[in-house]
């Protein structure tokens, strides 16, 4: 109900809702991407790795490095 635009029946809306159907192109790029979703993964660990390693600028503030193993780096904050 709340991704139909919290539609109930034909024109009664109980409350807020959104539109968050996927339609199937979206749907076909997420599963593409979710095939690849580890090795993303390990990419960004690397990436990040290498900053931390190789960045020793002091006016440059670091994200702290969180569990290495669990933390994906979807976003690196430099400061």
């Amino acid at each position: 109900m709340l991704a139909n635009y919290s539609l109930h029946g034909t024109h009664e809306n109980l409350g807020k809702g959104v539109n968050s159907r996927l339609d199937e192109i979206q749907a076909a790029v997420i599963d593409v991407n979710l095939t690849n979703l580890d090795a993303d993964n390990t990419r960004r660990r690397e990436i990040a790795s290498y900053y931390c390693e190789n960045i020793k600028n002091p006016l440059i503030t670091l994200p702290k490095e969180h569990d290495a193993i669990g933390h994906v780096w979807h976003v690196f904050v430099v400061r």
